[in-house]
């Protein structure tokens, strides 16, 4: 059994004036992972035909169809199988951060719509939120929440709302609340459902009761931050964490949750971007895999890959 781990490799150093890191990724790239011995893989690299200036090549959470693994990019939906690699594409595909298939149909989180693409149908995620005109593919549309991740539970579709720290039912309902920082993953075990805050912590929810069951801080919370912390695959007693390594941005709201802890220093940290296997009793740090040299300098998710890897 392995797992994938999706993201994006760094094509050039981040300077002082750059506030947002998308154009920095210069491939979209995926790692295999085995999470019994901690060895990594080559397993895929991509890049998007035709990008601007302004734009980067990166996979955002990957999700697995059967023996098919869906991945998306920022404007594509690639899907692989044992025959090889294939894209697709929609006028309405702007900053997708999730895809996954949900009854025969391609679903996506569309982060720059604030909503999903739920087939041929759009389901907005706020209020107010719609789709554009036109081709929506080469422009930067600001979101709202952020959406990004989507996870089926009792048959019922739900969406991540990064920014508000919350997950949605996709046809309407109550959100469950999880925490005061943004969120992502949704990973679904017979305990519960498990997501990430990235500062740190691995919140276990029931969906049933709309309630947050358990949390599990793994920074400290002194000195420097262990990183952005995105992506989860949850094992047995264990599970691995994706830490990408923290930069400045323009969105400075998102790191609110450093400030005081990188006073009088750049918003960028010498910890690098790495794998973190960690034991799911207490939280405690089992082991560490660097991801950079790999060619992986941005985690954005990580699923159990299928049976042909």
């Amino acid at each position: 059994m392995g797992v994938v781990v999706a993201g994006g490799r760094q094509g050039r150093a981040a300077g002082a004036v750059d506030r947002d890191h998308r154009p920095l990724y210069d491939q979209a790239t995926a790692l295999l992972l085995d999470p019994a011995t901690g060895a990594l893989a080559p397993m895929l690299t991509w890049r998007t035909p035709d990008l601007p200036t302004g734009f980067g090549h990166r996979f955002g959470a990957p999700s697995v169809d059967g023996a098919t693994l869906v991945l998306c990019t920022e404007r594509e939906v690639v899907c692989v199988d044992a025959q090889g690699a294939r894209a697709s594409s929609d006028r309405r595909y702007n900053d997708l951060h999730h895809a996954r298939v949900i009854d025969g149909e391609t679903w996506v989180a569309a982060t720059g719509l604030d909503g999903v693409l739920a087939g041929d149908r759009f389901v907005p995620v706020v209020e107010g939120a719609r789709v554009p005109d036109g081709d929506l593919r080469l422009r930067d549309l600001p979101d709202r929440v952020h959406p990004n991740h989507l996870l089926v539970h009792r048959g019922r579709a739900w969406v991540t709302r990064g920014t508000r720290g919350d997950v949605v039912p996709v046809d309407g309902g109550p959100p469950v609340k999880l925490a005061e920082v943004a969120v992502h993953d949704g990973v679904l075990t017979d305990e519960g459902a498990w997501f990430t805050g990235v500062d740190g912590r691995l919140v276990l929810a029931d969906l049933d009761r709309g309630c947050v069951i358990r949390e599990l801080h793994l920074d400290p919370g002194h000195g420097e931050p262990l990183g952005w912390c995105r992506g989860l695959w949850v094992g047995e007693g264990t599970a691995w964490v994706g830490f990408t390594r923290i930069r400045t941005t323009r969105l400075r709201g998102h790191l609110a949750w450093v400030r005081g802890r990188l006073r009088g220093r750049p918003v960028a940290t010498r910890r690098p971007t790495r794998l973190v296997q960690v034991d799911l009793r207490d939280g405690a740090i089992l082991r560490e895999l660097p991801t950079e040299d790999a060619g992986l300098d941005a985690i954005f998710g990580l699923v159990e890959a299928p049976p042909w890897c």
